[in-house]
């Protein structure tokens, strides 16, 4: 039996003090009987982030644009 991939593949590069970071958050995406890597967390810290950054552009989106300045005669 093959194992369906989870999604499109994406990579990138974090310093080594994003790292750091990264793997100091892994206990709480880790359980007794599995440890969690740094694309589980990565995974786990992205979705986090978007369920921040989404409300945000949904209410910087129904903001009623400014009026256009008259032009100056």
């Amino acid at each position: 039996m093959t194992r369906e991939p989870l999604g499109k593949h994406v990579a990138t590069r974090f310093d080594d003090a994003t790292i750091a970071r990264i793997d100091a958050v892994a206990p709480l995406y880790s359980e007794p009987w599995y440890q969690a890597n740094r694309s589980d967390v990565l995974r786990a810290l992205v979705l986090a982030g978007l369920a921040v950054e989404e409300p945000r552009l949904a209410a910087r989106s129904v903001k009623k644009p400014s009026a256009k300045p008259k032009p100056k005669k």
